[in-house]
Parts: C-alpha cells; structure tokens; sequence
C-alpha cells in the first residue's frame, strides 16, 4: 500500500466525530452504542496511524488486535495509552457478540473510554501530521 496522508486525515476526522457522538450518547439509555462509538473512534485514530505509513491490518480474527499491537511496537513510549485499547477492544467484543458469562459495556467503561479514545485519537493526530509534512 501507499502512503496515503489524505485517508489517514479523513479517519481522523471520523475519529473526532465519533468521539463528540459518544459523548451526545452519554446521556441516553444505549450505553453499549456509547461504548463502541467511543472504541471506534480509537479504532479509526490507529487505523489512521498505519494509513499515513502505508500500512493496512488486515480483516479477520485479530484483525483490531493488530492495530494495537504494530502500534505499541513503533512507540514504546505511548505503550500505556495505547495498551487502553487492549481493554476497549474486549469489552467491545463482549457488548457486540454478547457471552452470558462475560459483561457488556458499563457506564463505568464509557466514563474510562471515552478519554482513552480520545488520548489515541490525540496521539494519531499528532503522528499522522508528523509524517505527513516528512513526505
């Protein structure tokens, strides 16, 4: 794949837009849409991340795992923020493919994901920008 900085902005903007729907979703009853607006928005932003390098993670099993894993690979330093979507990423996966055995998403986890999303998307606006104005 190529490098694209154009796709990896418009994610980013995407990735904005979920957030300011999640945070409109706080207040009604569906907080398992809240939840995954709020994951996708974290989705996009690493998404985006690979975007502007000309990565892609593939679909399929582990396919959203991939994102955090290449991601906390380039960046050490960002391991605890990005890490925060290790724990989105499964809880999303207990609210959209409900287990008896396993929680769905809480309020208690909107209050905690909504500003871990927004700490990846931060952190996927300032490195797409970054390598964007290196090509």
């Amino acid at each position: 794949m190529t490098p694209d900085p154009d796709h990896a902005r418009t994610m980013l903007v995407e990735s904005r837009n979920h957030l300011e729907t999640a945070r409109l979703l706080v207040s009604t009853k569906d907080v398992a849409a809240t939840f995954v607006t709020a994951y996708d928005a974290a989705r996009k932003a690493l998404a985006a991340m690979l975007a502007v390098q000309g990565l892609r993670a593939r679909g399929g099993d582990g396919g959203h795992r991939v994102l955090s894993e290449l991601m906390q690979a380039q960046f050490p330093a960002h391991r605890p923020t990005l890490r925060e979507f290790d724990w989105m990423r499964l809880k999303r996966n207990d609210t959209e493919y409900h287990d008896p055995g396993r929680p769905t998403a809480t309020r208690a986890d909107v209050s905690a994901g909504i500003p871990a999303a927004e700490q990846i998307v931060d952190l996927g606006e300032r490195f797409v920008e970054f390598v964007a104005t290196k090509h």
